[in-house]
């Protein structure tokens, strides 16, 4: 589609933390593809700190309450903006929406949940593209424009000032000199992305005993398991659950010589700051939400019912997940963490 270039656009970026991460390369070709226009993002209040330090952002607009009420009024308050172009990452019918009430002259998005009529450029969601990982996916919104210049994988860059508020969390905690192990064992998705919390705690000992330190992150809703967790593994565990900004969490993960983790959205975080990863599949599918980099391993054991893309094991056997063994997790931290950091 050829255009004249937009003085302005506004991009409605994704609602969680992973899919966020993984959109950063659509923004970044979006940039290259319009380097003078003024890019405006509208996003949840809790990913705000994210696109605060990606350069190719002019400016973060946070949704009040996340709400759908507060999403609408902060669309309705950037009409007298003149928003000449329109992005929607979400594929929702109100993201859709959102860029009709922002008074958007020109819309593009993917055609779905009944919402093609708002949108003035239209992509389908065909099987070639659900097969895509997703910062393909997110790309191919930017593509509609015509070519577009390479980009690097998804990125957070990491102040001087950032990483000593990180570095004091962690002498507070007695870690600051030794190697350090990121566990991330929750899923806010559900219970089937999740690897047992007993292997978690094995895996914790035995790193322990080896000399490394376990960093153990999670949200809020998270506490209680990981607490659990924290217990099993004893000394030598830090549990920062519900106790960082994402920012922090950032810090902290590039601290870390590695994370073990499920398939969430620290995972992608870890490897946006340089981290490598060892990642747990076995529900959801590596080929549309794998780690994006260099130097990541990816355990998943292959069986007929995965994956499901389920919230909880329609099976009830978990199968895809208890058959990842410790030892091997094991091996997988000792190989890509190297002697710690």
């Amino acid at each position: 589609m050829s255009i004249t270039v937009p003085q302005k656009i506004l991009v409605r970026v994704p609602n969680w933390l992973g899919d966020t991460v993984l959109a950063f390369p659509a923004v970044e070709a979006l940039r290259g593809r319009f380097p003078t226009s003024h890019i405006l993002l509208m996003t949840r209040p809790y990913l705000s700190e994210l696109w605060l330090v990606q350069p190719a952002v002019d400016r973060v607009v946070a949704i009040r309450d996340g709400s759908k009420r507060a999403e609408v009024e902060t669309a309705l308050s950037l009409r007298r903006e003149g928003v000449d172009l329109y992005l929607t990452f979400p594929r929702s019918f109100l993201s859709a929406l959102t860029g009709l009430l922002a008074g958007a002259k020109l819309r593009v998005g993917y055609s779905s949940e009944g919402r093609g009529w708002l949108l003035t450029h239209r992509l389908r969601r065909d099987a070639e593209t659900l097969k895509l990982h997703r910062v393909q996916y997110y790309l191919k919104l930017v593509e509609v424009f015509g070519e577009v210049s390479e980009v690097g994988p998804p990125k957070v860059t990491v102040t001087a000032e950032m990483r000593e508020k990180g570095d004091e969390i962690l002498r507070k905690g007695g870690l600051s000199a030794s190697p350090k192990v990121g566990f991330n064992p929750g899923a806010l998705y559900g219970e089937a992305k999740c690897w047992p919390q007993e292997r978690f705690i094995e895996l914790g000992r035995r790193l322990v005993e080896d000399g490394y330190k376990v960093l153990l992150f999670g949200t809020l809703g998270e506490q209680g398991r990981n607490a659990e967790i924290a217990r099993g593994i004893g000394e030598g565990c830090l549990d920062l659950t519900g106790r960082t900004s994402l920012m922090e969490l950032a810090v902290l993960l590039e601290r870390c010589c590695c994370l073990v983790t499920n398939d969430t959205g620290t995972m992608h975080l870890s490897a946006a700051v340089g981290t490598p990863v060892v990642a747990l599949f076995g529900s959801t599918d590596p080929a549309l939400t794998s780690p994006v980099g260099d130097g990541h391993v990816i355990i998943r054991h292959r069986i007929s019912c995965s994956p499901c893309f389920e919230r909880v094991c329609p099976e009830g056997h978990h199968r895809c997940m208890r058959s990842i063994e410790v030892e091997e997790v094991l091996e997988a931290v000792k190989r890509v963490g190297g002697n710690g950091r």
